[in-house]
């Protein structure tokens, strides 16, 4: 069963865009508080790049390469920007809970544990954080992606089931039907006896 349809792909265009823009905007006003290098600059900048082309040529870069591309820069800009307790954290909790509605099927499932195994892969970089708290992150991480999946999942499944019919109309209209038959032969009957009075 697949989270999404590719029918109704236009409908997530435009939410889509909207994300990868609001991530954009976020990085730019962290990296001008706490400042930054040209090539991080052109990392965020490339993020809001991948929401326009999403938005007007979304063939040319499907669902799944733009949330690896996104998780990509945002390893690379995490990592860069104090590791486990960047700033940047809130990118992963945006994608967590946006990608799991737009991919499908198998994909959908691994956003959860990539999400959250790419947060610990950043306890390679030197950070003064608990190891305890960063567990915790990650686990909130994938709990999070876990359960958009399984709404999509409910939300997506209900929308394909019929609608079932009401036996009882079904049953009136039998009634109605059978009653009808013997009113229309007593009818016919009874005609040539009023014709003959």
């Amino acid at each position: 069963m697949t989270t999404g349809a590719p029918n109704a792909a236009p409908a997530y265009r435009l939410p889509e865009a909207l994300t990868l823009l609001v991530i954009n905007t976020h990085g730019l006003v962290a990296l001008n508080v706490y400042g930054a290098q040209p090539w991080q600059i052109f990392c965020v900048a490339a993020v809001a790049g991948v929401g326009l082309c999403r938005l007007i040529k979304p063939r040319l870069i499907p669902p799944l390469a733009s949330f690896a591309a996104v998780l990509s820069l945002t390893w690379v800009l995490m990592a860069s920007t104090g590791g486990v307790s960047s700033f940047f954290l809130a990118w992963l909790f945006m994608l967590a809970l946006f990608y799991p509605l737009r991919l499908e099927g198998f994909s959908a499932a691994l956003v959860a544990p990539v999400v959250g195994a790419l947060y610990l892969s950043l306890l390679l970089f030197p950070s003064s954080l608990p190891l305890a708290l960063v567990l915790s992150r990650a686990l909130l991480l994938s709990i999070v992606g876990a359960s958009v999946h399984l709404l999509a999942r409910q939300l997506h499944g209900s929308s394909q089931r019929p609608v079932p019919r009401q036996p009882s109309v079904l049953r009136n209209r039998g009634v109605l039907r059978r009653s009808s038959r013997p009113c229309r032969a007593s009818c016919t009957r009874r005609s040539p006896k009023a014709s003959t009075t």
